[in-house]
């Protein structure tokens, strides 16, 4: 029964993702994301609806078009991939017990989060083609924030604090290095910051910083960017939050303890 109710969940999670992937990439496009029928991009055929069973349908066709044999991109497997994964980690995440699961505070906070994921899943997206993070998808990140903050036990000063942290170590390196993030980085992770508190900001920060800077050595090494060269970072921010999400409280508690093994040492 519960392996069923799992497997319902990432089902769910992933036609979730891979719709908002598709309309986000339209949405760049200009076109309608909200309706019309899915097509390949390639030969423009209507897709019949079993060839959009989430992750089943892209393997059954092997990764291509079944009518041009086009090769369809690994991304839309990827996003619906992991929109499974993240369903069913936003719900172990909030329901700890049985009981939970008829709480409605639990429940709107689990579907508040799952939201909220998938939100930076389309700034993603959006920013990596455009290189702009639309203020209505600040604003959605904002209140799925609030609505999920029973996530992390914190305190009204902590959350505060976190809606400083990231966001002016951001806006401070914008200023001293031209066009190393752009404004819209800088209000994303403030807005996150609400939700984590300035210690899990902290490790977010830590981890943004870190997969970003080593994308951006890979892409100079590779000679596709220019060391002056901007580049997106919706997508490592977004990445942070996930690495956050599996591993962010055990990293505070062990450098917490660590730093506690080295006061007692003085």
């Amino acid at each position: 029964m519960i392996i069923m109710y799992l497997l319902f969940l990432y089902l769910i999670g992933a036609s979730i993702w891979s719709f908002v992937y598709t309309a986000s990439i339209r949405y760049t496009q200009g076109k309608n994301f909200i309706s019309g029928r899915s097509q390949c991009p390639n030969c423009g055929n209507t897709l019949k609806p079993f060839h959009l069973i989430p992750v089943i349908g892209y393997l059954i066709l092997k990764g291509k078009c079944a009518f041009c044999k086009s090769r369809i991109s690994l991304k839309y497997f990827a996003a619906e991939t992991f929109g499974g994964i993240i369903i069913i980690v936003s719900v172990l995440k909030v329901f700890k017990d049985a009981s939970d699961v008829i709480d409605p505070l639990k429940i709107l906070t689990a579907i508040s989060f799952f939201l909220l994921l998938t939100v930076l899943l389309a700034i993603s997206v959006i920013d990596g083609i455009t290189m702009e993070i639309p203020d209505t998808c600040i604003f959605l990140t904002l209140i799925l924030s609030l609505l999920s903050s029973n996530v992390y036990d914190l305190t009204l000063t902590e959350r505060i604090a976190g809606f400083f942290t990231s966001s002016s170590v951001y806006l401070v390196i914008s200023l001293l290095v031209k066009d190393a993030f752009g404004f819209g980085d800088v209000k994303l992770s403030a807005v996150l910051g609400i939700l984590f508190g300035w210690k899990l900001s902290l490790v977010s920060l830590f981890f943004s910083i870190l997969s970003g800077g080593a994308y951006g050595i890979f892409l100079i090494v590779s000679s596709k960017k220019r060391t002056n060269e901007h580049f997106a970072f919706a997508p490592f921010i977004s990445i942070s939050v996930i690495i956050t999400l599996f591993i962010g409280e055990p990293i505070v508690s062990w450098y917490e303890s660590m730093i506690l093994n080295l006061l007692s040492f003085i």
